[in-house]
């Protein structure tokens, strides 16, 4: 269920099983996906300055590992929307995360 934040959100192309929605802020700044019915992943575009961020109501276990090769520390988000103590790197293949409370590595 999509929580439309006032213009932030647009719906393009909506039927009873495809919509393609952008969010921005700007309109210049955004990330797109393309949404089906049923589908178990999403895919996200993001265009601008806009980078992809994870948040979580359950802590990571360990560092976030990228491509068997690159480790990510998890920043912190402010109640003003700024990021402390990130990092950011390049995905080809592979994103390994391990939760606290889960037996699984995602």
């Amino acid at each position: 269920v999509l929580t439309p934040m006032d213009d932030d959100i647009e719906i393009d192309g909506l039927n009873d099983v495809t919509t393609t929605t952008n969010i921005t802020n700007d309109g210049i700044d955004f990330m797109k996906s393309h949404i089906v019915r049923g589908m178990p992943y999403a895919t996200m575009q993001y265009y601008g300055s806009v980078l992809p961020s994870l948040y979580s109501e359950n802590a990571p276990a360990s560092d976030i590992q990228i491509d068997n090769s690159t480790t990510l520390s998890c920043g912190t988000l402010s109640k003003d929307g700024t990021i402390a103590h990130n990092s950011t790197a390049l995905l080809q293949n592979e994103l390994k995360m391990h939760f606290l409370n889960t037996d699984f590595t995602w």
